[in-house]
């Protein structure tokens, strides 16, 4: 009863007194049933209802109106982290750990070269590693990051030019507190996973697979950003750099 109560003096305030005006309509038209007056009540029963829904809108656009300001500025107070999935590369039956660059059973490696910018001003931290989900031929995967080494692979892809080695996105502003994204400044480089499910045989003869990717980068205050993108992964062109490096200097 005490919310009710709540409920129309809020309706009544912010309706403009419409809320009086109803009772006072809804007063009259009772009155004249009881004195059993031939007098036609219809249309002040409708002005009464009209008069009490526009005050409890105008309550309700008030409250939601704070509410949806309060989220907007929680929001402010988390990292906003967008950014692109620019292209990306599949090695069927290869494996980064570590040091090495292996030949494996089964799987894939994912490569992805992403750019990304927090756009709030609370500093973004993250230190979980992120996440792959990845479709292909109808079928969704998901995929373990992998460090990638300095300086042990690169990109054989003639249609890239300049530097073609390969940086892990996060050695950028890595610290041994986490990896740290303030407002307004980009960060670019290259995120890889292993995919075990992937049946390699699927890239046999293929030069491309159509796919689509989400990336979620998870950061400390557990919120998560996502990229996403359609590509055409190109297929088998990463190798370690010293394969490369002589064709460079050629």
């Amino acid at each position: 009863m005490l919310r009710f109560g709540q409920f129309l003096k809020a309706a009544g305030t912010y309706g403009g007194g419409s809320v009086l005006l109803a009772i006072l309509l809804f007063g009259i038209s009772i009155g004249e049933h009881i004195k059993d007056k031939n007098v036609s009540v219809g249309w002040l029963e409708w002005v009464a209802l009209v008069f009490f829904c526009f005050g409890a809108y105008k309550a309700w656009d008030n409250t939601d109106k704070k509410l949806r300001d309060a989220n907007t500025l929680l929001d402010e107070t988390k990292p906003r982290i967008e950014g692109k999935i620019w292209l990306g590369y599949l090695d069927a039956g290869k494996l980064h750990e570590g040091q090495k660059w292996d030949d494996v059973a089964t799987g894939c490696t994912i490569t992805l070269y992403i750019d990304a910018t927090n756009l709030n001003n609370q500093e973004a931290w993250f230190r979980a590693a992120p996440e792959l989900k990845i479709t292909m031929a109808g079928r969704e995967y998901e995929g373990v990051w992998k460090k990638i080494c300095s300086q042990l692979l690169s990109v054989n892809d003639p249609a890239l030019t300049g530097d073609k080695m390969i940086r892990d996105f996060f050695d950028q502003r890595y610290l041994d507190s986490g990896f740290s994204m303030v407002k307004g400044r980009p960060a670019v480089g290259w995120l890889m996973f292993y995919v075990e499910a992937f049946d390699k045989n699927m890239a046999f003869g293929r030069s491309e697979i159509l796919c689509n990717v989400i990336v979620a980068l998870k950061d400390t205050l557990s919120v998560t950003h996502p990229l996403d993108a359609e590509l055409q992964l190109k297929v088998n062109l990463i190798c370690p750099t010293k394969d490369l490096l002589p064709k460079q200097q050629q």
